[in-house]
């Protein structure tokens, strides 16, 4: 099967792609779709074995955390998306108050 993993914001350049395809076999799940990429499983798995509480994770655009959380079957042409926060917030001067 093949699913197709898109990075974003920080996590984009941690891997330093846009997109990644692979190749799973039938009832992979997300911890062993983040197995098949063991630096991106370092960055996004705590000591504990849960995901970070940092990075939001979609398939198909629902949130893990809301399915089964690691445990989330992935299935044949499913597009995951992986979000670790971006380093922001308002930079001086553009915040006015009324």
């Amino acid at each position: 099967m093949k699913v197709l993993v898109r990075f974003y914001a920080n996590l984009r350049e941690f891997m330093g792609k846009k997109t990644l395809e692979l190749e799973v076999e039938e009832g992979t799940t997300f911890e062993g779709l983040l197995n098949q990429i063991p630096e991106l499983r370092r960055k996004l798995v705590a000591e504990d074995g849960r995901l970070q509480d940092n990075v939001s994770s979609l398939i198909n655009g629902r949130n893990i955390r809301f399915l089964n959380g690691l445990k989330t079957e992935i299935k044949d042409g499913d597009i995951v998306a992986m979000f670790s926060p971006a380093a922001g917030g308002l930079s001086e001067g553009t915040y006015t108050a009324s």
